[in-house]
């Protein structure tokens, strides 16, 4: 799960990340810690998201419009850590505390003042605040953002490039490396030396018998099932 306060257009490769791992939810109207501090015409938003996730990615995303009684925390309810609620900016998602309540010369003033701009609180008249949740569900096919290849591992998120994403979109087709041929190879064009130490590795771990292994590279690469081709 992700907590973003507001929406921003890349996180969309965030999503195309979730659906090339195991799915996940990102929550918008949400700070990281869990406090919904509220959207702006939630409708036209999820509207908006529904359009560039279907363009960009090509996938259907389930999304969903809530309301909060207040700034409630909807990651960690009623199980609040005292460093999380004491946080500077989580008292201000409250409503508890702003520049306006403050002295200048407090050393919380200049910070909350930073927060206080970056940040804004929706809140509607009757004291509700709404926040959205994309849902992504894991696909089965390689999922693409403006041509480019995202995974998540772990809280980060990296591009796929080279040899990652090769293994990456075989894997999604269902294959392997080597599977896959590699045309206008010759078995001359093969280390010799690698073959031998192949052999030896062989024989060692009892894979392979030494008549077995005792005869020619194509013939080996052949009881391999690794070559199917003129010498």
């Amino acid at each position: 799960m992700e907590w973003k306060w507001s929406w921003q257009d890349e996180f969309l490769k965030w999503l195309c990340g979730y659906a090339n791992t195991e799915g996940g939810t990102l929550y918008i109207g949400v700070n990281d810690d869990g406090y919904v501090v509220g959207i702006e015409d939630s409708k036209r938003i999820l509207e908006g998201l529904l359009n560039k996730i279907r363009d960009k990615l090509g996938i259907i995303a389930s999304i969903n419009i809530y309301k909060a009684n207040g700034a409630e925390n909807v990651r960690y309810r009623n199980c609040m850590p005292i460093s999380i609620s004491e946080k500077l900016i989580n008292q201000y998602a409250c409503g508890k505390l702003n520049s306006e309540r403050i002295e200048s010369t407090d050393k919380r003033y200049k910070p909350l003042a930073v927060i206080e701009k970056e940040n804004k609180i929706r809140e509607e008249a009757d004291g509700t605040r709404e926040y959205i949740s994309i849902e992504i569900i894991k696909y089965p096919f390689a999922i693409s953002c403006d041509g480019k290849y995202y995974k998540r591992s772990g809280l980060t998120l990296h591009e796929l490039n080279g040899f990652e994403l090769q293994n990456f979109l075989l894997e999604c087709a269902g294959k392997t490396w080597n599977t896959v041929p590699v045309p206008e190879v010759s078995v001359s064009d093969l280390s010799k030396e690698a073959l031998d130490v192949f052999r030896k590795k062989a024989v060692k771990s009892n894979r392979m018998t030494e008549s077995k292994v005792n005869v020619s590279n194509e013939l080996l690469l052949r009881n391999l099932k690794l070559f199917d081709g003129e010498y």
